[in-house]
């Protein structure tokens, strides 16, 4: 997932990693979190992963990878997202 803002690190859920979490923003099921996302509307994209042909936000969302509307992301604030990925 890219966001059109900056921040300072994307952490995926790994329940390999010690504590839980690896520092990405690629996973193929699960929650990336951004940390100090600049405040602001800010718009993403998701890529698929490989052997992966779609993504989408949270499980049972049906939209394209490339989502048009912004989120508002707020100072001091914890931006999570959910992504499910579809294989192949």
């Amino acid at each position: 997932m890219n966001l059109d803002a900056g921040y300072d690190l994307a952490v995926a859920q790994d329940s390999g990693a010690t504590g839980g979490f690896s520092p990405t923003n690629t996973t193929a099921d699960g929650v990336i979190i951004f940390m100090n996302v600049e405040p602001g509307p800010v718009g993403f994209t998701i890529t698929p992963p490989d052997g992966y042909s779609l993504c989408n936000l949270f499980a049972y969302d049906s939209g394209p990878n490339t989502y048009d509307f912004p989120v508002e992301v707020s100072a001091g604030s914890v931006t999570r997202v959910t992504v499910t990925c579809f294989e192949d």
